[in-house]
């Protein structure tokens, strides 16, 4: 079975979605009946204000590092929703630092959902195991910190486990499990 690169991936949803989108749309004039649907590249590659050859080669999945930047006029050309602009920053793992800003942005209907689940604890954490939105009773059970927007020092999953006392007299393997 042939593996997909991220490149591809990403060349493959920006196909997509250049393909659900008319010129309508954008704004763009519609010139007669199409063979494809959706826009052209050169039409993409004109609302994003980047050249119809790089386009393409995003697009095509070759080894080409989109800028923060390209990305940004892309999203917008495209018009992306908050979740898609996510992904697509995702798949082109374009900046570390604004990868990171975009771990840590929470959707509101991800955020009603974990506030719905009570009386059941629930918590989001990104990749860091950062606990980003949690509700009261998580709170409760995990022993996180009164739940505000302007807490400064998120709590840590891992830091937890290795520090708090508690968790390591719950835990009969602590040892074994710290070390992995």
């Amino acid at each position: 079975m042939k593996e997909i690169t991220l490149q591809q991936s990403l060349g493959e949803f920006l196909r997509a979605i250049r393909e659900r989108l008319t010129p309508e749309q954008v704004g763009l004039p519609s010139h007669g009946r199409r063979r494809t649907p959706g826009l052209r590249r050169e039409e993409v590659a004109q609302l994003a204000n980047i050249g119809v050859s790089w386009y393409t080669s995003i697009e095509q999945g070759k080894d080409v590092h989109p800028s923060y930047q390209i990305l940004e006029s892309l999203a917008t050309a495209l018009r992306l929703s908050e979740d898609e602009r996510r992904y697509l920053f995702l798949l082109s793992k374009s900046d570390e630092i604004e990868e990171s800003k975009i771990y840590k942005e929470i959707s509101t209907g991800l955020e009603r959902t974990v506030f719905a689940l009570e009386p059941n604890p629930a918590y989001i954490m990104d990749k860091y195991w950062d606990v980003l939105l949690w509700n009261r009773s998580a709170e409760f059970i995990f022993g996180f910190p009164s739940y505000s927007t302007s807490i400064d020092s998120k709590p840590n999953i891992l830091h937890q486990f290795l520090i708090d006392p508690f968790k390591k007299e719950i835990n009969p393997n602590w040892e074994e499990r710290a070390k992995i």
